[in-house]
């Protein structure tokens, strides 16, 4: 991932943002995650693009305004047997729970904005 990145952005973008993306995604070094398994469509609009990340990304785009946009099927369908599960006020909820609880406990402190 960090040679990709640094052939086609440079070595700055490589370090800063390509870093930061492999470490938040894999928790793994970029320098020792393929590109290719990694993250497909890069290696895959590279190739499109004849070289170029944005060309590629130009073209699959271009193919998507023609009419070749992504058919998802019948999702009542494909949705059917899948568990899902939300909170009236978004995942906030949760996290607002979990902090409410861990306030009433004695032992805990809980540093904001610090």
């Amino acid at each position: 991932m960090d040679s990709f990145l640094s052939r086609r952005f440079g070595d700055k973008f490589a370090s800063k943002f390509g870093s930061a993306l492999v470490h938040g995604i894999y928790a793994a070094d970029s320098c020792q995650v393929s590109v290719k398994a990694a993250f497909p469509f890069l290696w895959q609009a590279e190739e499109t693009g004849r070289g170029s990340v944005t060309r590629g990304f130009l073209f699959a785009f271009q193919k998507q305004i023609k009419g070749d946009a992504y058919e998802l099927g019948c999702i009542p369908d494909i949705m059917r047997n899948v568990a899902l599960y939300s909170f009236k006020n978004g995942m906030e909820t949760l996290i607002r729970a979990l902090e409410d609880y861990l306030e009433a406990l004695p032992n805990v402190t809980i540093m904001k904005n610090i």
